[in-house]
């Protein structure tokens, strides 16, 4: 249901009428009628707020939909872009020049859930979400899923690559997907999108009906000629259960893969729900990476009420890849990091760390992000003062706010074999190898800094996975 007016305020009634009546029609009681023509009211002003006192063409567009505990309502924004408009808290000693502040605040009182999202030059959207004592759906099965018979057979809907024009419906389809949890910032924002497909940095194939709605997507990422990351795929909680997916992954295969035959492929898929991991379950498993960032807040999905969000790390190769060269590795985990390489059918030389340390000072590179309280460690050289080091930086990255710490080990030289015993010492715990660009590998190990975690809580697809799930366990209670 949708509604289109012009952004003057004499049309403040009609939007306000508009959300009320609405709300009537889904199970709101007199209150809850009262608080949505409020609502409705406080949204469109704040709007007409940051309209430009200019000649303006733009319509206001008010679109309503249904959600499983209540409704959704999306207001249109041609006004000033939210991330310039300052918003000033309202104040008593300043009322008219602090009115936007005490419209803000009544808004988030008035509904369970207020979100801005930008759409690059098409403007912003206002997102509201409310919730009703008897809400009810009423809209017919047929009407809501359209897709529910075109997804079984796939009808009507085709697999392609990404135009510069399929992009708005991606970024809506990422919205509809995730909210605004996702990991990337370019799946928001139009013209990076654009800039990594036209630049040939990013790979991406779309699902369309035929109105022409983005209802899918998958993609590589261009990590270098030698690596490249698979992922990024979603499909549209409406449009979930069918052939879908798996017409993704093969368009995917046929129009992408032959474009790098020689290029090693890696994913990276949360662990809070087994679907994530569906188009990567014929992929090698070799890393996790525990409480990683918070948690996303993936639609339709239940994640099992986790604080943190943890992946795992797959590879996968659709054709002979490069030898990947002489590895030195720790002892201790010679038989899996073997086995991760036999399985994929990558052709290494693995070694196991014998070597002695040369010089005095250890030489580390500090990554720290700090939006998600993690940070990495990149070993570039041990010295006689390894443990100190590590010491002396884990106990600064924990009191500065990081709760999870990763060490990057290179495996181009022969490092101690007691490494791995240091670094447990110092509670860090081994937890894969990675691929990086170059073509080189590293060794991950771990610091949780005295996080409760439960192993039990990953969600994993695969017998492989849970397998190195339970290894990587083991490590931990070794820090014990």
């Amino acid at each position: 249901m949708k509604i289109v007016v012009p952004y003057e305020l004499a049309f403040t009634n009609i939007v306000s009428s508009f959300i009320e009546e609405t709300a009537v029609c889904y199970g709101a009681d007199e209150q809850e009628q009262k608080r949505m023509r409020l609502l409705g009211e406080e949204a469109f002003l704040f709007i007409i707020g940051g309209i430009p006192d200019v000649e303006f063409h733009e319509m206001f567009h008010l679109n309503t939909f249904e959600e499983e505990d209540g409704l959704g309502f999306q207001f249109s924004n041609h006004g000033q872009p939210m991330n310039v408009r300052e918003v000033p808290e309202f104040s008593i000693e300043d009322p008219e020049g602090t009115a936007d502040g005490l419209s803000l605040n009544l808004l988030k009182n008035l509904c369970d859930e207020l979100l801005f999202r930008s759409l690059g030059r098409e403007g912003w959207e206002l997102m509201i979400r409310v919730k009703f004592k008897n809400y009810r759906k009423i809209l017919p099965v047929e009407r809501q899923l359209v897709a529910g018979s075109m997804v079984a057979g796939v009808t009507g809907i085709i697999c392609r690559r990404t135009t510069p024009e399929d992009i708005p419906g991606i970024i809506n389809l990422v919205y509809n997907t995730y909210r605004y949890s996702y990991v990337k910032p370019m799946m928001y924002d139009k013209d990076l999108f654009t800039e990594a497909i036209g630049e040939g940095n990013l790979l991406s194939i779309v699902a369309v009906t035929s109105e022409g709605k983005v209802v899918g997507h998958n993609a590589i990422m261009i990590d270098s000629a030698r690596l490249g990351e698979a992922g990024m795929a979603m499909i549209d909680p409406d449009y979930r259960g069918g052939q879908l997916f798996r017409m993704l992954i093969k368009v995917t295969r046929d129009e992408i893969v032959p474009m790098h035959p020689g290029m090693l492929y890696y994913a990276r898929a949360v662990t809070t729900h087994k679907a994530s991991q569906a188009f990567a379950a014929r992929f090698t498993p070799t890393l996790l990476s525990l409480s990683l960032l918070p948690n996303l807040a993936f639609i339709g999905i239940n994640s099992g009420g986790t604080d943190r969000e943890s992946t795992i790390h797959l590879i996968t190769k659709q054709a002979e890849v490069d030898h990947a060269g002489k590895l030195f590795i720790p002892s201790e985990h010679f038989e899996l990091i073997s086995g991760m390489f036999s399985d994929e059918g990558i052709s290494v030389d693995l070694m196991t760390n014998s070597g002695s340390i040369a010089q005095i000072e250890t030489k580390s590179t500090v990554v720290r992000i700090d939006e998600e309280q993690h940070a990495e460690i990149v070993l570039d050289c041990p010295g006689n003062d390894l443990e100190k080091h590590i010491r002396q930086l884990t106990r600064m990255l924990q009191q500065e706010g990081i709760i999870t710490v990763d060490i990057f080990i290179r495996t181009r030289e022969n490092l101690p074999e007691n490494l791995d015993a240091v670094l447990i010492e110092k509670g860090y715990f081994f937890c894969g190898i990675k691929p990086m660009p170059d073509g080189s590998w590293q060794v991950v190990y771990t610091n949780l800094l005295n996080q409760k975690f439960d192993f039990e809580n990953l969600q994993l697809f695969s017998a492989k996975s849970n397998a190195l799930r339970d290894y990587v366990k083991l490590q931990y209670q070794k820090t014990a």
